[in-house]
């Protein structure tokens, strides 16, 4: 699947909000963008500005990107990817968990403006 120039306030092409799991297998994420805020952005929720140029996880459940090319995305945290844990790990063994692998995963030119992460944001 290709994902390419898609915009939003956070999360410019997907954005995963309490989901049990997803995958994501030789997948492109180029020019997308998530609204440039001036503070940091720490939350994928309804009405916030600038989380996940590509991608933003509210994790809950297992995710995993295999073999992904995330290139040019713009974000203020987390120019590719932003992920945020909305369950305390200590209290719950059930909480969500992101993975990346594959020999092929590739994140090039990504930018935070103002914010962490210039691929990848992890709060």
């Amino acid at each position: 699947s290709s994902f390419i120039a898609n915009s939003a306030p956070s999360a410019g092409a997907v954005s995963l909000s309490a989901t049990g799991s997803a995958t994501f297998t030789a997948c492109t994420f180029s020019a997308n963008s998530a609204t440039i805020n001036t503070g940091e952005a720490t939350s994928c929720a309804r009405g916030t500005f600038g989380a996940g140029g590509a991608i933003c996880l509210v994790l809950q459940g297992p995710v995993l990107l295999t073999n992904c090319t995330f290139v040019g995305n713009t974000a203020t945290s987390g120019g590719a990817v932003h992920v945020h844990q909305s369950c305390n790990t200590t209290l719950d063994a059930t909480c969500g968990t992101a993975a990346i692998a594959g020999p092929a995963q590739l994140f090039r030119e990504n930018q935070a403006i103002g914010g962490g992460g210039g691929a990848l944001w992890m709060y």
